[in-house]
């Protein structure tokens, strides 16, 4: 059910700070705008764990757009850590606006737009680990940025998703044809991940809203259905997912009836099949905005002239008040709930006068919300399997009580023992595949469950010793004279490794660890023949023929 009304009708907010009020400890009175030197359009935001607030979009100066970021400590002021002056105008050549914005673990920051992605540093030089001296290029406009928790990026262009690795080059495993790319047949607006990895991306597909979720190999997952709205002319804007799996959608739609366009917000099942249980907002407004979720489950909308907070049922939060405003780029939430948003200020056109802005408002109180309990384990997660060299760990999850539980991973390596544990860099995923550092060691993975009301962890206990990558010793015993197959004949390696021959004298021997083994083949009527193989660290087949003599 879709629930319209006006900005008339939500609460009003007191003369006091409230939810809804204008920070002032912020900026000037609660705003700050950025000159970069030519007019500025701002598109996306970030928050840093630090609290410093990130933006990106474009700079136009006569000859084209070029990338453009600025960086802001906690109170508002630009960060002189950031490229000096806490801004950066990066010139690819062309003429390119930054669209979306991500950040990284380690404090990264990955910029995409028009055929270009760029990955900065945190003092905001190029990272020339990335793609060529920091970029990556791309054959079609980049409007939306996803990071997975292996690194990978996952982006979207016009009816595209494309993956690339954490270096930039793209990833290969990614889409049927093996390059990297996925045709989605709709006009994509933005992309989410869901915490098993799986890809949701939205967008429009003759006028109606389309919404779509891809395995992590990139091809379509048949278990989500594929809503659309119902008739109107339709638009998709972002799309976040929340720690239930559910799938909230920002859009737009033309009613025919009164004549206007309207903001909305839509919810979907983890299925896909809309959520009977959300009542969602629709005010009048023009087309196009963005949206964000609340660590108490709350919704937070912003469109042109308005910025406005809902509640998990998507009904109005009445202690919200009814700012009005003129950013209407993207939105994010702070750690204490705080709101900020951005977009521009004297921007018109082309003509050299757009500056950055960003507002921050009170978003109240950060604590938890009635009704619910924090996450407790009553089973911790497990790690099923053989631990060798070269194959994927998964994770089995853990058991938990509590409402909303968002699960996330860190894997962890640790001694012989299973003590002394370190976590893995970058190592955030269900899936953990063993590499040469963990031979000797063992594994453990830690989850952490969260939700509105806390957080909880959880070790699973060691796996085995992590095993070096086997390899296999197989080949040939033939008889000196006439050449020929012996059958039955015995090959032995080491001690702990055997076989016998098949009819036409072939053997296999499997699984052997690497190192340098004694080898003997032997037979009835035969003398036996010896070799020393050694099988590498990287493990893989090694030949080795025997000629026996009668």
């Amino acid at each position: 059910m879709l629930v319209l009304f006006s900005a008339s009708l939500l609460a009003t907010a007191p003369d006091q700070a409230a939810p809804g009020d204008l920070d002032t400890s912020f900026g000037v009175a609660g705003m700050q705008t950025t000159d970069l030197g030519g007019s500025e359009d701002a598109a996306a935001a970030a928050i840093q764990q630090d609290g410093k607030i990130v933006v990106a979009g474009r700079s136009f100066r006569g000859g084209g757009d070029d990338f453009a970021l600025a960086r802001y400590n906690p109170d508002g002021s630009l960060d002189a850590s950031f490229s000096g002056d806490g801004k950066v105008v990066t010139d690819f050549g062309g003429s390119q606006s930054a669209r979306d914005l991500a950040l990284q673990p380690d404090g990264k920051l990955v910029v995409a737009g028009d055929g270009v992605i760029a990955r900065y540093n945190p003092d905001g030089t190029l990272d020339s680990s990335f793609g060529t001296n920091g970029t990556q290029a791309t054959a079609f406009g980049v409007g939306a940025l996803a990071i997975q928790s292996d690194g990978k990026l996952v982006v979207t262009g016009v009816s595209v998703i494309a993956r690339y690795n954490a270096d930039g080059t793209p990833d290969s495993s990614f889409g049927a044809a093996g390059g990297g790319t996925v045709t989605t047949g709709f006009a994509n607006a933005d992309v989410a991940l869901t915490a098993g990895g799986k890809i949701v991306v939205s967008g429009t597909l003759e006028s109606e809203i389309a919404l779509a979720r891809y395995n992590q190999d990139g091809t379509l997952d048949l278990t989500f259905s594929t809503p659309v709205w119902w008739g109107q002319d339709d638009a998709a804007g972002e799309v976040v997912v929340q720690p239930d799996g559910k799938v909230v959608v920002a859009a737009s739609s033309y009613g025919y009836v009164v004549l206007e366009s309207y903001a909305m917000i839509l919810r979907y099942n983890p299925d896909g099949t809309p959520d009977g249980m959300f009542n969602g907002p629709l005010w009048a407004a023009v087309p196009g905005f963005a949206v964000a979720l609340q660590s108490d489950g709350k919704i937070v909308g912003l469109t042109y002239g308005m910025l406005a907070r809902f509640l998990a049922d998507g009904s109005a939060d009445g202690s919200f008040g009814t700012p009005a405003t003129d950013l209407s780029a993207d939105v994010a939430i702070q750690a204490d709930g705080k709101i900020v948003i951005v977009g521009s200020v004297g921007f018109s056109g082309d003509a050299p006068s757009g500056d950055f802005a960003v507002a921050r408002y009170h978003g109240g109180s950060a604590s938890s919300p009635p009704g619910g309990t924090a996450p407790t384990n009553s089973s911790p997660p497990a790690i099923p399997g053989t631990a060798i060299e070269g194959e994927e760990l998964t994770v089995s999850a853990g058991a938990w009580s509590g409402t909303e539980i968002q699960r996330t991973y860190q894997w962890r390596r640790c001694d012989s023992a299973g003590a002394n544990c370190v976590d893995i860099a970058s190592a955030t995923s269900t899936i953990y595949p063993l590499t040469a550092a963990d031979v000797g060691r063992t594994i453990r993975v830690r989850e952490t469950a969260t939700n509105a009301h806390g957080t909880g962890s959880a070790d699973s206990a060691a796996t085995g010793v992590v095993k070096a990558k086997p390899g296999v010793i197989a080949g040939t015993v033939l008889s000196k004279n006439g050449n020929a197959g012996i059958p039955s004949a015995s090959v032995r390696c080491g001690a702990g490794y055997s076989t016998t021959t098949t009819t036409n004298g072939g053997y296999s021997i499997p699984n052997v660890a690497p190192g340098t083994y004694s080898c003997t083949a032997s037979a009835s009527g035969y003398r036996p023949s010896t070799q020393r193989i050694t099988v590498p660290p990287s493990g893989g087949a090694v030949t080795a023929n025997f000629s026996l003599r009668r």
